[in-house]
């Protein structure tokens, strides 16, 4: 017996709570993964699975945040880019006297 209808409202409430509720497998995953990563391997690998994203999953959902993040701050990334290798060049150069040309990353639209 069905206890509760599929609706729009039902399904981005389990979208919500699987993919960015605190007790998700990716969160789960990554907290492992940062603060205690062989604790992580070895209960994957000992079969305790259940608990953590698959491996190519995450990989995914991480390519896909860095898409969207590099894609979002482009021009920020970039006119820090350039800043910082001006301020490393002239480091070097008053190091070691020797003077290098700066090549600037502009995007070409």
């Amino acid at each position: 017996m069905i206890s509760k209808r599929i609706t729009v409202k039902r399904i981005l409430e389990d979208v919500f709570h699987n993919y960015v509720g605190w007790d998700n497998k990716y969160l789960t995953t990554l907290r492992y993964l940062i603060l205690d990563s062989g604790v992580l391997l070895r209960e994957y690998y000992n079969g305790t699975r259940e608990k953590y994203i698959n491996p190519f999953i995450f990989l995914n959902i991480g390519i896909v945040i860095s898409l969207f993040a590099f894609n979002s701050f482009n021009e920020e990334f970039i006119s820090v880019m350039n800043e910082f290798s001006e301020s490393q060049l002239d480091w070097y150069t008053e190091i070691t006297g020797v003077h290098l040309q700066t090549q600037n990353y502009n995007q070409s639209n």
